[in-house]
């Protein structure tokens, strides 16, 4: 364990290297961190060199376990070596839930040697780390990995949202699956959120949060959005059409 690793290793950050582009988009997103880390001077450490995001903090990998299913962040950035579950298996079991496979994990470790880093690969993890790290970096890589999710989203509900937008869209499997199931109950006026729940056998907290970190809108949202771009594209093919008959 690292528990009681020195921090006299880990070099404070200067003002992140964040483009103003990169800013404006991320300021857009409100954007949730989950640090899993069991030194706690180490997890004050990153939460204040990531102060301008959302950071919540879990001790160890069970408590973080609890944390992912809660809140869903939007980032896990977690320590490997911990009592209870390691940050191997936090991220294995992370990344094996359809709730919360799409979560990036970002691996912080004092174990530099390959076989560990290919251990960090193999477990799905996004990104990895050997400590003791420059603080400037780590900053660097969380706001490229969000910034990349922040454009995402913002294409993805692009797609969701325009006609002839979303073939320009690669979309993931579970938008794609929500996005069928609404249209494959256009007909059903009735079709709404708790419906599509059910159809995905996901709860209504745990669809919100999914589908919210993907396109950053609610599920009551996502939904209207896809009815009034289906309806869009009836009236560009069917101009013989009503408004009316079309919603």
């Amino acid at each position: 364990m690292d528990a009681e690793m020195d921090l006299d290793g880990l070099q404070m950050a200067d003002e992140p290297c964040i483009s103003r582009s990169d800013h404006a988009t991320l300021k857009r997103h409100a954007f949730t961190i989950l640090v899993i880390e069991d030194n706690p001077d180490l997890r004050g450490f990153i939460r204040e060199g990531l102060g301008h995001f959302n950071v919540i903090e879990a001790a160890d990998g069970e408590q973080g376990l609890l944390m992912v299913g809660e809140h869903l962040p939007d980032l896990i950035i977690s320590d490997v070596l911990m009592p209870g579950k390691n940050g191997f298996e936090l991220c294995r079991i992370v990344k094996a839930e359809e709730a919360t496979s799409h979560i990036p994990v970002l691996l912080l470790t004092a174990l530099g040697a390959v076989e560990h880093q290919r251990a960090g690969v193999d477990c799905g993890a996004d990104d990895y780390m050997v400590k003791p790290f420059n603080l400037n970096i780590l900053v660097g890589k969380v706001s490229n990995i969000l910034t990349a999710r922040a454009r995402y989203r913002e294409m993805l509900l692009k797609g969701v949202s325009e006609p002839g937008d979303e073939s320009r869209v690669v979309k993931n499997a579970f938008i794609e699956q929500a996005e069928q199931l609404i249209l494959r109950h256009l007909a059903q006026t009735g079709f709404g959120v708790e419906d599509l729940g059910r159809a995905l056998h996901m709860s209504r907290s745990t669809l919100y949060r999914k589908i919210s970190s993907f396109t950053g809108v609610s599920p009551v949202e996502f939904v209207r959005r896809v009815r009034l771009r289906k309806s869009c594209e009836l009236l560009k093919q069917r101009p013989d059409l009503s408004i009316g008959e079309v919603a």
